[in-house]
């Protein structure tokens, strides 16, 4: 019997590498296999979406920084606006979640709870929340790492960019742009999890004492 278990290996083998050359060539190459076209098989968590991306470094000048980027959607707005952000000092999305939210009265904010405590969020945080936008953050032993945001349940916005001044300009980031109904909506019941989720996530406010500067992000 011992001798027979090599056999039955190679037999295993050279019958699965048959299988693979005969695929092959009814579809002209296995890379094709996994080639298919999105119209034809939709992806069952995005639907069809249309995607766009940009990178902070970028030297193409078809693709717009993320801060414009981001800030062309968040004008859109008319009935919501949902970010779950690691980190925010960046005046230009301040400016673009504080005007987003005199339009509808519908933003809140998510955030990391230690970076909320550092000198430079301080003062963005605080702007955003006397301009009424209702800001929470996390309670819980992790971080609040997302850095993700929805637009009226139809647009998200999501990848490694902060919207800070260290991510916009010296550091190297991917903001991707998912125009998707369902993917939109998945990430706008989430985040209603989360936002009401008191054990994790608690309100932020003004008051919170300073602490030294987080590492850079």
């Amino acid at each position: 019997m011992e001798n027979q278990v090599p056999r039955i290996m190679r037999l295993t083998v050279a019958a699965f590498a048959l299988l693979l050359f005969v695929v092959g060539c009814q579809s002209g190459s296995p890379v094709e296999l996994s080639s298919r076209s999105p119209a034809a098989s939709p992806s069952p968590t995005t639907g069809n979406a249309t995607v766009s991306w940009s990178f902070t470094q970028s030297k193409d000048p078809t693709l717009q920084h993320p801060d414009v980027k981001l800030s062309d959607g968040l004008k859109t707005a008319t009935t919501e606006v949902d970010a779950a952000i690691y980190a925010i000092n960046r005046p230009e999305d301040v400016t673009a979640l504080i005007e987003a939210q005199q339009r509808c009265s519908c933003v809140r904010i998510i955030s990391d709870a230690v970076q909320s405590k550092g000198p430079t969020q301080i003062p963005a945080l605080t702007q955003l929340h006397q301009a009424g936008i209702p800001i929470k953050i996390d309670s819980h032993t992790g971080i609040m790492h997302l850095k993700v945001a929805e637009i009226d349940r139809r647009v998200v916005y999501e990848g490694s960019f902060n919207w800070t001044n260290s991510a916009s300009s010296v550091n190297d980031e991917i903001l991707v742009k998912v125009e998707s109904v369902q993917m939109a909506t998945s990430f706008a019941n989430l985040f209603d999890n989360m936002w009401n989720d008191t054990r994790r996530f608690k309100d932020w406010a003004p008051s919170a004492p300073a602490a030294p500067a987080p590492q850079n992000f």
